[in-house]
């Protein structure tokens, strides 16, 4: 039961750190956002965006409908002097950086998680056999209780185990 408990406790400081990187996420798209926004970028983009930023994870677009883009789709851009040109030059460049370490990151969260999620599924196989292997000597403890009452604590004792391991939701 103390495995159980510890991987408990080791999954929910992953999932502080799976919320921390959502925030991450969600301020990058904000600022994304914000970027589309001065570019006159089409509404669809500005809805994704925005999505991503509000943490909604049924997003209104998928990828694939964002292109092509129509040029009749985009506003005019306003008029920007050389140190704009260069000031959203650094952005954009930022902007790329930021992206490149949230893909290297979702990576490495995702096979930390295939990797949870096997470990996840041994210790499943793991109590499916001792709860087998209890079963069977409840079973036993109750033969033998019938002949012989000193017999009957130890199938009591064994048997609100089984209870207590079987109960929804562990």
């Amino acid at each position: 039961m103390s495995a159980l408990a510890n991987t408990i406790r080791q999954l929910s400081g992953r999932l502080a750190l799976l919320r921390a990187e959502r925030e991450r996420y969600q301020s990058l798209c904000a600022a994304a956002y914000q970027l589309a926004g001065a570019m006159n970028a089409p509404v669809r983009f500005l809805d994704a965006l925005a999505d991503g930023a509000n943490g909604e994870i049924e997003a209104r677009q998928k990828t694939d409908d964002l292109l092509p883009v129509d040029p009749k789709e985009m506003g005019a851009f306003p008029a920007w002097s050389d140190d704009n040109i260069v000031s959203m030059q650094a952005e954009i460049a930022q902007l790329h950086e930021n992206l490149q370490a949230a893909k290297l990151l979702a990576h490495a969260n995702g096979e930390m998680f295939r990797a949870e999620k096997a470990e996840a599924e041994k210790l499943r196989s793991v109590r499916g056999v001792l709860l087998g292997v209890c079963t069977e000597a409840i079973l036993a403890l109750a033969h033998a209780s019938q002949s012989n009452p000193l017999y009957q604590p130890a199938y009591d004792k064994v048997n609100s185990a089984i209870v207590v391991a079987n109960k929804p939701g562990d």
